[in-house]
């Protein structure tokens, strides 16, 4: 069944590949294995499996979150799996160490809930590391419980299920999630630095949506169990701890390689 799932993971990316006149920019997944079955999944989600990571004593960069008006913008909204077009608040949100994001709040919030709003979320958006804050310029926020999402320098929140992520305890582990997702294309890239070729030596996957998704969620699913390996080891178990370094050594090794800025969590 899990080399079906590969199988079927391998042929969807080689017809994006094809429908995108062969895109060099779009790297597949290594090929499907032939030999061996692939190890069951070693967590149940990153999220889930490392709740805490970041805590709300933990420092934040967050400084302030100043009104612009209300302008035009489009917006992603999982309640219909679309964009949509709306008149939105809009702020800036600045943190200490010089970087910036736009915040587009749904007109759905009135003005005084979506600067509380964005303020209690982008304090904890402030708490993930440095270089996953940098390659997200606009952060999206609509009602609902609807799930995330993330890329192309994009993330879209829905305050019902960031209030369901606080009581769990995994919203700054999603943020860093759904950030990963924007390392594409960029100088920390992990497809640069081997990705590809680190998958196939592992030959395990860290969670069941990693090796689902290959393509698209291998990367966001290993770097919070990574997060926590290397800089917060002192908030899993030690079982916790070999697991994820028997499950993806290779990952990690190209994970090493991005030389990540994790400032706050490590100044």
């Amino acid at each position: 069944m899990k080399d079906k799932i590969w199988v079927i993971a391998w042929l969807i990316m080689g017809s994006l590949i094809t429908s995108c006149g062969g895109d060099s920019s779009v790297t597949p997944p290594p090929p499907p294995p032939t030999t061996k079955e692939i190890p069951e999944p070693a967590f149940e989600g990153s999220t889930i499996s490392f709740p805490d990571l970041i805590i709300d004593s933990d420092p934040s960069t967050y400084v302030a979150l100043d009104f612009i008006g209300m302008f035009p913008r489009r917006m992603w909204d999982s309640r219909v799996e679309s964009f949509i077009e709306v008149r939105a608040h809009v702020f800036t949100a600045s943190f200490d160490d010089n970087l910036s994001v736009e915040l587009a709040v749904n007109p759905e919030f009135s003005s005084e809930e979506a600067r509380l709003s964005g303020e209690k979320y982008l304090h904890v958006f402030g708490q993930i590391p440095y270089d996953l804050r940098r390659v997200v310029n606009v952060v999206w926020l609509n009602k609902g419980n609807e799930h995330f999402v993330g890329g192309f320098s994009d993330m879209l929140i829905h305050s019902d299920r960031a209030e369901q992520y606080i009581e769990q305890g995994i919203l700054a582990e999603t943020f860093i999630h759904e950030a990963a997702h924007s390392l594409r294309g960029t100088a920390q890239d992990p497809w640069s630095f081997g990705w590809s070729q680190a998958v196939t030596d592992d030959y395990h996957f860290i969670t069941p949506y990693a090796q689902e998704v290959p393509s698209g969620e291998d990367i966001p699913e290993s770097i919070v169990p990574y997060i926590a390996l290397r800089y917060k080891p002192d908030r899993i178990s030690q079982q916790d701890y070999d697991t994820i370094m028997e499950a993806i050594p290779n990952r990690i090794d190209v994970f090493d390689k991005l030389e990540l800025n994790i400032y706050p969590m490590i100044e």
